[in-house]
């Protein structure tokens, strides 16, 4: 029996480079394969985020809000959300994370140019906060 040393490299080689094509070709579509498995669970995730509802103003997060606005002294400067929650920390605001999530997403608190916020005036629940108190 012969021994061939340059079959057993062709050999090699065409093993190698066919399963670098199939690694590639399989990399390329793996998206088809994942979106085939999640396509239901995707469309739910997505239905659910958009069904999501911001809480009402309670008059409990009405009157941290109170307290946010004159800790920054109801002006109209722009002011950074994080000095905001330290204050809020400070004078006893209770969870002011979440308070300031509602509050964005109820357009009372707007971005500006600059990435800082600023209390929307304008906002129907701005106006609804009772400054008499």
């Amino acid at each position: 029996m012969d021994f061939n040393p340059f079959i057993f490299a062709a050999y090699g080689i065409t093993i190698v480079f066919s399963g670098l094509a199939f690694l590639a070709f399989l990399i390329a579509n793996i998206h088809y394969i994942f979106s085939f498995f999640g396509k239901k669970n995707l469309k739910k995730k997505i239905a659910r985020i958009k069904n999501k509802k911001t809480p009402p103003l309670t008059p409990e997060l009405k009157a941290d809000t109170f307290k946010l606005i004159l800790l920054t002294n109801n002006s109209d400067k722009s002011f950074f959300l994080p000095d905001l929650i330290d204050k809020g920390l400070k004078r006893g605001v209770e969870n002011p994370w979440k308070l300031v999530d509602v509050l964005i997403k109820k357009s009372i608190l707007k971005p500006d140019d600059t990435g800082k916020f600023m209390w929307n005036k304008s906002s129907v629940c701005y106006r609804k906060i009772n400054f008499n108190k």
